[in-house]
């Protein structure tokens, strides 16, 4: 039992004087009260004696009650109260950036990474991404081996020559999971084998489409590059096949270059990387510096939880996805592109992280026998891994 009362913000000796005047009001009050008992004893002994004696003035008692009863409303009133406003709320924390350059300018192919941005799937996973693109084709590997950037875009072949190179590099997601690479010629050319390229002129832009990719095309047919002549366009593959400044090209197009030349008015055929003496293999992926994969790890993994969300809502809501692509990229707003989008799609990687071992491996070996006639010169582990293994 708690003798002195708990009032919020009534010092100790306040309280303790409250229950004295309490103990006071309490004596006068039985020192006062009559009862039958009392009466036939005041009767029979004149001069009765209180049982308790007061011990301080009633009334003073009953001023200071007064008193202390006022100040201490005022105190509680003074009192903060911890209900008056509601709590602050928690602020989430700070979004990890993340620099990805681009292999080139944005296309169609990029469309994950577009969208995934666009949707707001990088914020949900805490990651605030900033696509770059390159000034120079081949500045995205430098800078990712110099850890400038976090990730680079690249294509698998590529990565087995940087890797070859000593380049610190390794692939940890894919965007697009088949070879985009073909060699393309008017239809009218009178070209409709390979073996008619010997004399010709090929166009070119990234040289890493040369070798080993055309090499391999060719000697499936029995030509060397020293049966053809190369020349570098530029990136205008459309207007020196339309002009016949070339008799071919050769590159990362066949999603693209064909539909743009149809619409001009330029059929084409189309001579396939795999379906002319080259492995399949990943026709775009994510590298990043293997030297600091470790540190990055999660943050990439996030990274390619939003790229898999943006890809499956693309494939889902493929008009939608079109428009919402267009209209971020105004650039990509052509007809070409709007009607090479389907198979764009269809090239698209279902699960970006998946890593397919035996095609790396495959690729390796095929890259072997081409140059050196030699085994395996790197294991799928130094080339590629799989982050949600």
């Amino acid at each position: 039992m708690t003798l002195l009362p708990r009032c919020s913000g009534m010092s100790f000796p306040k309280r303790l004087l409250i229950l004295m005047v309490g103990i006071t009001l309490c004596q006068s009050a039985l020192a006062q009260a009559p009862s039958s008992q009392s009466e036939s004893a005041e009767s029979a002994a004149p001069d009765p004696t209180p049982l308790l004696e007061p011990l301080v003035d009633v009334n003073a008692a009953l001023s200071i009650l007064s008193e202390a009863s006022r100040e201490t409303t005022d105190d509680v009133e003074d009192t903060p109260s911890v209900t008056q406003r509601d709590p602050e709320p928690i602020s989430p924390p700070p979004l990890r950036q993340m620099r990805i350059m681009l292999d080139w300018y944005p296309s169609p192919q990029h469309a994950a990474l577009l969208i995934a941005q666009e949707r707001g799937y990088f914020d949900r996973e805490g990651l605030s991404v900033k696509l770059i693109t390159p000034a120079d084709p081949s500045v995205p590997a430098k800078l990712l081996s110099a850890s400038r950037i976090d990730l680079a875009l690249s294509r698998q072949p590529a990565l087995h020559n940087l890797v070859d190179e000593g380049a610190p590099l390794i692939r940890i997601g894919t965007l697009v999971a088949t070879p985009l690479t073909s060699l393309l010629v008017r239809s009218d050319s009178g070209i409709e084998s390979l073996t008619q390229l010997s004399g010709k002129t090929i166009g070119y832009s990234v040289n890493d489409g040369l070798d080993p990719i055309l090499t391999a095309m060719l000697a499936h047919h029995g030509l060397t590059p020293d049966d053809v002549t190369m020349k570098n366009i530029n990136f205008a593959q459309e207007r020196s096949l339309a002009t016949e400044q070339v008799d071919a090209v050769v590159g990362e197009i066949r999603h693209t270059t064909p539909y743009q030349l149809d619409r001009d008015g330029i059929p084409t055929r189309n001579f396939l990387a795999e379906e002319h003496g080259v492995p399949r293999y990943d026709g775009l992926i994510l590298m990043a510096n293997r030297d600091r994969l470790t540190a990055q790890r999660g943050d990439f993994r996030r990274l390619l939880t939003s790229i898999e969300d943006a890809t499956h809502w693309m494939i889902n809501h493929p008009d939608e996805a079109w428009e919402l692509l267009s209209s971020a990229q105004p650039s990509l707003d052509s007809e070409a592109n709007r009607e090479a989008w389907p198979e764009t799609l269809r090239r698209l990687a279902l699960r970006p992280s998946a890593l397919d071992s035996e095609r790396y491996r495959h690729f390796e070996q095929f890259l072997s026998d081409q140059e050196r006639g030699q085994n395996e010169r790197h294991s799928v582990n130094r080339l590629a891994t799989d982050l949600n293994s």
